[in-house]
């Protein structure tokens, strides 16, 4: 039920609006936008913030409360992450990188579990943190662990790999990065006499225009 709610809240339509509304500049306040007036009455938005920040990498600031909205601080950003699929996720595993220091790590605990000690039992390389994906410490950011303690562990800690990956290891894992029109900023206002071309470090190829 909790995994079915959480769907819910991060229904594609949700982001959509969550996102279009703080590119508006929209100073989101959790009570008054989880209404029917907004998002619906029963949804929440704070699932929503979370996939933005998380899986698509917006700088979105606040806590949605009266005091500290949500507030999306460059309303012309574009997406620093692509959010990690299930395909992309397998691949990591499957990838020589991940291979290669996984065995190192079985071969530094001795191939058994650093907990119970089993050397019967399936082995797992646990990931003692994500925050270094792609250029893990072997020493430090890993561990082994026979499947049962690595099922607990990972119950107790709730460690889950990140929901959104940099275009660069997307890239490397073998997929095209690609942006979905809904999370790429408006077009600007090129008549505008206030516009300004600026040249910016876009992650994909920016269409160039005429002045």
């Amino acid at each position: 039920m909790i995994i079915d709610a959480r769907k819910h809240h991060e229904r594609p339509d949700a982001l959509k609006m969550v996102l279009s509304d703080l590119r508006k500049g929209i100073r989101i306040i959790k009570k008054e936008y989880e209404t029917g007036d907004y998002l619906g009455e029963g949804s929440r938005v704070a699932p929503a913030i979370e996939q933005l920040r998380n899986a698509y990498g917006f700088n979105i600031t606040g806590d949605g409360s009266e005091k500290n909205p949500y507030e999306l601080i460059d309303k012309n950003q574009w997406p620093r992450l692509i959010m990690v699929t299930d395909e992309i996720k397998d691949a990591y595993y499957r990838s020589s990188h991940w291979l290669d220091i996984r065995q190192k790590r079985f071969e530094m605990d001795g191939f058994a579990c650093t907990q119970c000690k089993d050397e019967l039992s399936i082995l797992h390389c646990h990931h003692i943190t994500y925050e270094d994906l792609f250029s893990e410490d072997v020493r430090f950011h890993l561990q082994t662990l026979c499947e049962g303690c690595h099922k607990h562990v990972h119950k107790m800690a709730r460690i889950k790999f990140p929901s959104g990956l940099t275009i660069a290891q997307v890239v490397l894992l073998g997929f095209e990065g690609s942006i979905e029109d809904w999370l790429r900023p408006p077009e600007p206002e090129y008549n505008n006499p206030n516009y300004k071309l600026v040249q910016k470090l876009l992650p994909f190829e920016a269409s160039t225009h005429a002045h």
